[in-house]
């Protein structure tokens, strides 16, 4: 780059050296790394914190008492997701096991650690046969999810069952290979970059900038079968559950949960909040909100959409084009179109998360009832 004359530079500055010399060129910079801050230099990234949270919370809807974490060492991107995933599960009363595994040699880049990691499993096996079952271990990065569903395999501990394992970058081909497929945190890593590059190209126009930190929020999670596991002991609640899990979407009410597990009303309700601490109505909401967010996450147009945090009414399409988008049959219900006409106006007016919820509904409990 001796020679380079460039008018912005979008870059990851994850060295003093690179940082300095980006401070000597004086260009407008924006870093989606957030190691090595600089003055005046607005630093993009996903939040690590609403990723950690939200990861939590998936663990802990699920029941189980004990979490773990599985990094690397000296990747300052893991070490953020443990301290806010640990400090959250901390607030709400657990411990949080953690293998970082051995520290590099010498300072390298993240990559290089990744792959420098792959064949070093004996101690990752001795710290997983060790951890109190069942547990929910997240992973700082879906190829560190591999490496531990890979180990747990070699070592004969069964996933999901013993060991729930979460990733995170919902990585689709890595996670359909992970046997069991592995559940992920998806991150908006496309909307990472549309902001990286709008600021960028606003600081080039010669818009001064007061914003030194832009964190933007996972687009949702990933549920496949690495973490499709209820931590219930009682049987009943357990076939309760699992059946809300496969029929949720498809109208079913409390009665329909009735006839499944053969309990009156108010034996289920009060083993199901002794298990769940929630009603089973309550359940069957939890996972259709779930599986809405899924279903938005698969959807290109509406992840670029719905990931926006400013000006958040540009092209949004028109109530025609949603309809296309949300696959709907040619011949809609009054319900339906109306429904839609309300999101396109939403959106319009830059309710962005009442707007998710209202998708996340439509998709719930429209789509399959046309």
């Amino acid at each position: 780059m001796k020679d380079w004359k460039g008018d912005g530079i979008i870059a990851r500055i994850g060295s003093r050296r690179l940082a300095q010399y980006i401070k000597r060129l004086g260009v407008p910079t924006v870093d989606l790394l957030g190691v090595h801050r600089i003055e005046g230099v607005p630093v993009i990234m996903i939040d690590p914190a609403a990723v950690a949270h939200q990861a939590a919370d998936h663990f802990m809807q699920r029941g189980p008492e004990h979490f773990a974490y599985c990094g690397f060492s000296a990747i300052y991107h893991s070490e953020q997701r443990y301290k806010h995933f640990s400090q959250y599960l901390a607030r709400a009363g657990y411990e949080t096991s953690l293998y970082n595994g051995p520290r590099p040699a010498r300072k390298t880049d993240g990559y290089f650690i990744e792959v420098q990691s792959l064949p070093r499993s004996g101690s990752m096996a001795k710290w997983i046969r060790s951890l109190p079952k069942p547990v929910g271990l997240l992973a700082c990065a879906d190829i560190r999810a591999q490496q531990v569903i890979n180990v747990c395999g070699e070592s004969g501990v069964v996933v999901p069952d013993e060991v729930a394992v979460l990733g995170i970058d919902n990585d689709d081909v890595l996670c359909e290979l992970c046997d069991p497929p592995l559940s992920s945190v998806a991150v908006n890593a496309s909307h990472v970059g549309y902001e990286a590059a709008a600021l960028l190209d606003r600081m080039m126009h010669g818009e001064t900038t007061t914003t030194q930190e832009i964190l933007i929020p996972p687009l949702g999670l990933v549920t496949r079968r690495s973490t499709d596991v209820l931590a219930i002991s009682d049987p009943d609640v357990a076939t309760a559950a699992r059946f809300i899990q496969e029929h949720a979407c498809e109208g079913i009410g409390l009665e329909d949960v009735l006839q499944c597990v053969m309990l009156s009303r108010s034996t289920l309700k009060r083993r199901f909040a002794k298990e769940l601490h929630r009603s089973p109505s309550a359940e069957i909401r939890r996972v259709q909100i779930q599986i809405g967010k899924t279903s938005l996450i698969h959807i290109p147009e509406l992840e670029f959409m719905l990931g926006r945090t400013t000006k958040a009414s540009r092209g949004f399409p028109t109530a025609r084009r949603l309809m296309a988008l949300m696959a709907l049959r040619p011949v809609l219900t009054r319900w339906t179109i109306t429904s839609i006409m309300v999101i396109h106006v939403l959106f319009q007016s830059q309710q962005t998360e009442i707007t998710l919820r209202v998708i996340q509904w439509l998709i719930c409990n429209g789509l399959k009832t046309y």
